[in-house]
C-alpha cells in the first residue's frame, strides 16, 4: 500500500480508479474500488469494503474499535497490497480523513 498526504481541498474528489464522483460538498458516494474511509476524529469507518467488513465483523460492528481496526488495516493487513493507494488529507481544526482505492480493481461488467 503506497500512503499519499493530500494537500489539495478535497471539495469535489473523484475515484482515480473508476473516475466516480465520490466526495461533493452535499454528499459522500463510494466507489465499488474504494476501500476504506476513515474519519480520524471520530475514529469511524464511513465506509469499509464488504469483504473486509465481513472478514473483521466483531470489530467493524463496535464502532468503539474502529480506531484499533484502522490501525490493524494499516499496518497489517493492507500494508503489503501493492495496488492499494492511500490517502490522507487534513489537520485542525477539521481533523484527518483517510481513504483508500484498490488501484487494480476490476469492473465485474
Amino acid at each position: 500500500m503506497t500512503e499519499v498526504n493530500l494537500k489539495t481541498e478535497l471539495e469535489n474528489l473523484y475515484c482515480p480508479v473508476t473516475g466516480q464522483q465520490v466526495l461533493d460538498p452535499e454528499q459522500f458516494q463510494p466507489s465499488p474500488a474504494m476501500v476504506f474511509l476513515f474519519l480520524h476524529s471520530y475514529r469511524y469507518f464511513e465506509h469499509l469494503q464488504e469483504d473486509l467488513k465481513e472478514k473483521f465483523s466483531k470489530e467493524f460492528k463496535d464502532e468503539n474499535k474502529h480506531g484499533k481496526l484502522y490501525l490493524k488495516l494499516t499496518e497489517e493487513v493492507l500494508k503489503d497490497e501493492p495496488n492499494h493507494l492511500w490517502f490522507t488529507h487534513g489537520g485542525p481544526p477539521f481533523g484527518y480523513v483517510s481513504m483508500c482505492f484498490d488501484m487494480g480493481y476490476k469492473n465485474a461488467e
